[in-house]
């Protein structure tokens, strides 16, 4: 029986956790807890630098990206951060993913990249806290238009429905069994 209160009294966000047990439960079982975490890590951090890739070069050209993702490589936090078993590899592909889609929603204005950047977020979210920065950001910013009176009373309400309902169905589940376990509401508290 697992100790579900001290299990969700942690104030560490689940997916990176679940992540790891899921690719050790790939692996074969002489490979340690450990070693699958160092692995996760290195495979989510390579695929962050593609993420970062395919973003740069979709917003600013290929130059723009192969600059971009060299001095992201050969920055000293990203080289201490990512090759670390810390959460950043994964929380980055999310976060920069959530970027990719609000760039596409206020160049389209199309409710699939809204829809987007409140999926991907909600994800970042399961990994850290602060993963629902970009539904944030993008709130503001579709209010600032609205404000503006360059987005109508409308498209505004449906799109920020769709943002935030989004993110909402991806990041409630957690937020509603740790609320349930230890009666706390915690959507973006981190102490450590």
């Amino acid at each position: 029986e697992y100790d579900w209160v001290a299990l969700f009294s942690h104030d560490y966000h689940p997916l990176y956790s679940v992540l790891i047990a899921f690719a050790h439960s790939l692996l074969d079982s002489s490979v340690s807890w450990a070693n699958t975490a160092v692995a996760s890590s290195v495979l989510s951090s390579g695929i962050c630098i593609l993420a970062l890739y395919v973003f740069l070069r979709f917003e600013f050209g290929i130059t723009a990206a192969l600059f971009g993702v060299l001095l992201f490589v050969i920055q000293q936090r990203s080289i201490d951060y990512f090759s670390d078993v810390l959460s950043e590899g994964v929380y980055a592909t999310f976060f920069i993913g959530a970027l990719f889609c609000i760039s596409r929603s206020l160049s389209t204005s199309k409710k699939r990249w809204f829809f987007g950047v409140g999926v991907i977020s909600g994800l970042a979210y399961l990994v850290r806290p602060e993963g629902l920065g970009p539904v944030a950001i993008l709130g503001i910013l579709m209010t600032w238009e609205f404000v503006r009176r360059r987005v109508s009373g409308r498209d505004f309400f449906l799109r920020v429905g769709i943002l935030a309902g989004s993110a909402l169905l991806v990041a409630s589940p957690y937020v509603f069994s740790v609320w349930k376990v230890t009666g706390e509401i915690v959507p973006v508290s981190y102490t450590h």
